[in-house]
């Protein structure tokens, strides 16, 4: 198949994945796209590696200075979350009242800029901490908390996935990187190495596993049963290929500790 007609057909499923899914989950609001972005740009590349503009690092000037249009885009997502959570009165006093320890570690990060060698990295630094804070608030005030994280989840894992199988099997060029120290070639994906291929994979392969056991006597619709199954086995052929150990570990002993429960609820059922 050529690489364009399947990367092509890569997008068409994506978006079948997304239609189907606002079937699940009907009463989540556009502004969730925000940290879904956001979530996306963490955990597969930032813009500039998805434009192909980053490249090495060539000093150690240019690391603390960082990407331009990486700062833009995050930037631009963490006013919509700011502008996002006024809108819904989201108020400062009951996050410092119920998450005091955070507040105070966040407070001291601050207090830290003043002693750094690098006072302005180090402030920017502390910006991009908060924007994590301020994502999470984002999905927590949604009207429906359950369906929201269950949206991000799998609309993220919707892309994710089939997008590093596509990557893998027709774009090796854009999916696959050596070892500094042997040279090996390793599948990474959408991500910027294996690893990180992995960590998708565990928490998809979880999800995923999870909601099969949950809802598979439920479904009204049998295509979104499929499409979880379909999940599944993306992420059994990504920790193969990936030859991410690690991950492969962690997730057959999350589905192992996912029967169990499940046994256990059952039997007192």
């Amino acid at each position: 198949m050529p690489p364009i007609l399947a990367l092509a057909l890569t997008f068409a499923f994506i978006i079948v994945a997304f239609v189907l899914e606002r079937q699940r989950n009907p009463e989540v609001t556009s502004a969730l796209w925000i940290p879904l972005l956001w979530v996306g740009f963490i955990g597969t590349r930032f813009p500039s590696q998805w434009l192909g503009a980053s490249g090495r690092v060539q000093s150690a000037a240019a690391y603390l200075e960082g990407n331009a249009l990486d700062q833009v885009v995050f930037l631009s997502l963490y006013a919509c979350a700011i502008f996002v959570l006024v809108q819904r009165r989201a108020s400062i006093a009951v996050f410092v009242r119920n998450n005091k320890w955070l507040t105070l570690f966040l407070f001291y990060c601050l207090a830290s800029v003043l002693w750094s060698d690098y006072t302005w990295t180090a402030l920017k630094r502390w910006i991009k901490v908060t924007e994590h804070v301020a994502m999470v608030l984002v999905v927590l005030t949604e009207p429906n908390l359950k369906q929201a994280i269950d949206r991000l989840i799998r609309r993220f894992s919707y892309f994710a996935l089939p997008m590093s199988v596509c990557f893998i099997k027709y774009f090796p060029g854009l999916s696959r990187s050596f070892s500094d120290w042997t040279g090996e070639a390793t599948n990474m994906g959408v991500t910027t190495n294996k690893n990180a291929l992995g960590h998708i994979c565990f928490i998809a392969g979880i999800f995923f596993i999870a909601s099969l056991l949950r809802t598979s006597k439920s479904y009204g619709d049998k295509k979104l049963w499929y499409l979880d199954l379909l999940m599944v086995v993306f992420v059994a052929w990504l920790l193969m290929i990936a030859n991410a150990k690690t991950a492969l570990v962690c997730t057959l002993l999350g589905i192992v500790m996912i029967l169990l429960l499940t046994k256990t609820q059952l039997g007192k059922n």
